[in-house]
């Protein structure tokens, strides 16, 4: 007979993870309303690539080699097309898969209400979330479901003492780093759970290891190798490494969680508000500190994890971003979420600044320019789309396509035409925009059939071949 503890435990709690994870994220956050920008790149990538031309065992370049996350967007786009509300959808039901795994890992170690918390707050932590509705961001979304998978499968491999959750475990890890780099340092993390949360000793810690060892060892001497020939170390450009800029860019980071670098310093009331905030999280975050061991350690693990999934982001010095708190952001919520089961004063406090975090940066001047900037914008390359469809019959195989009055943000002329490519299926397809009308005049005239000439209105598109072939010499 399952007891209403269990019952809480097993089925409420879960479908109250689901529900407020939605519910919040579609309500507040849906801010991606059509593809932009590298979504289009690797569209172009599951358009035009087979799976074998996609996914190598091993990495080719220290960055951007990232086959399990280009095979997600493939599969997106085989089921769903450009119906990016499809794909946004999927991306969604992957972030919630990633809170409720997050609460059956924690629930062993902070309780399942502290671990409740902990996947709601991570659910909806709205800085950290860009992952959950960029497509170009699917690679840490997924990368984040391997990691938390890994975790969990060796929970099991060492509840059950079966080796073979271990080595599925492992197996999964290593598509982790498959899917974006970060994930490389996974076994420390699980190594400090193993030896502070299980209590096993050190040496049963490592031991139990075993098969993520090897699969640390071996790609992170792959990418050694790869460092080494690319020369990225210290290199000026946005992805070099720079072991010096650790400390700001973790200051950065922390900062950007909790809204430091981004709370507008003229809304005095909101900036009143936030340090309140600050002030009393950080007297909780002391007590149960010098109050609690356990609560020591699992603020230690939250810690390497955090730091671990932030991993070589913390050594881009020029190209910071918040995209890349998705998957540390999970450790983070967890170290909150612990607080919870420490006394009636935890019970009140943590969920109330739980709910701040939420919900005052949603109702933050921030947080609406950034969602008006993005609904406004990407509303305007959907509409573009659309309204471009019947045009496509008359662009045949292998057509000059010219567009003139492109507006900055459009649906086409992404790294030289590949949305149109991806449009109607055409690699072949030379896309024209971006000039001057006596330029593209001109040049439509000398290029050689099949062509077409369309002028933007607006998002409206107008097809003018034979006015324009009328005024050619």
């Amino acid at each position: 007979m399952i007891n209403p503890h269990q019952k809480a435990e097993q089925w409420f709690l879960p479908l109250l993870i689901v529900g407020l994870v939605a519910f919040i994220n579609l309500k507040f956050a849906y801010s991606y309303q059509f593809f932009v920008g590298d979504d289009w790149d690797w569209l172009y990538t599951a358009q035009f690539s087979t799976v074998s031309q996609i996914f190598t065992i091993l990495p080719g370049a220290v960055y951007n080699d990232r086959p399990v996350g280009a095979l997600v967007v493939k599969l997106m786009y085989t089921l769903f097309g450009l119906d990016s509300d499809a794909f946004y959808l999927f991306q969604l039901g992957v972030h919630i898969v990633n809170c409720l795994m997050l609460f059956w890992i924690a629930k062993k170690y902070i309780g399942a209400s502290g671990a409740a918390l902990a996947a709601v707050l991570a659910g909806t932590w709205v800085v950290a979330n860009d992952a959950v509705f960029w497509t170009a961001a699917v690679f840490d979304l997924v990368g984040a479901t391997a990691c938390l998978l890994s975790i969990f499968l060796w929970q099991l491999g060492v509840k059950q003492n079966r080796w073979v959750w271990i080595v599925l475990g492992a197996l999964v890890y290593f598509l982790s780093i498959r899917t974006k780099e970060f994930a490389i340092s996974l076994p420390i993390i699980i190594l400090f759970i193993s030896y502070l949360l299980e209590k096993h000793s050190l040496r049963a810690s490592i031991t139990r290891l075993w098969p993520y060892w090897l699969v640390m060892g071996v790609m992170g001497v792959w990418y050694g190798v790869l460092m080494q020939k690319s020369a990225i170390v210290g290199n000026s450009d946005a992805y070099g490494l720079h072991f010096s800029g650790i400390l700001e860019n973790l200051n950065y980071y922390l900062g950007t969680m909790f809204y430091e670098n981004l709370w507008d310093p003229q809304r005095r009331v909101w900036n009143t508000l936030h340090g309140f905030m600050i002030l009393v999280a950080a007297i909780l975050w002391v007590l149960a500190i010098v109050r609690s061991a356990h609560y020591r350690k699992v603020l230690i693990v939250s810690a390497i994890g955090f730091l671990g999934l932030l991993g070589p982001t913390l050594l881009l010095k020029n190209h910071l971003g918040q995209l890349y708190l998705y998957a540390p952001h999970f450790f983070l919520a967890m170290a909150i979420g612990a607080l919870f089961p420490l006394g009636l004063i935890y019970r009140i406090a943590i969920p109330a600044l739980s709910i701040a975090l939420v919900a005052f940066p949603l109702g933050s001047q921030w947080f609406h320019d950034k969602r008006d900037y993005y609904v406004s914008n990407t509303l305007q390359t959907r509409e573009q789309f659309e309204l471009f469809q019947k045009h496509l019959p008359q662009i045949t195989l292998g057509s000059q396509v010219f567009i003139a009055n492109l507006a900055q943000w459009n649906s086409f002329d992404y790294q030289g035409g590949k949305p149109l490519k991806v449009m109607k299926q055409d690699r072949s397809l030379q896309l024209h925009a971006h000039l001057q009308d006596r330029e593209m005049i001109a040049l439509f005239c000398k290029a050689s059939a099949p062509k077409i000439f369309i002028r933007m209105q607006g998002n409206q598109s107008i097809d003018e071949t034979k006015i324009i072939r009328a005024q050619c010499p």
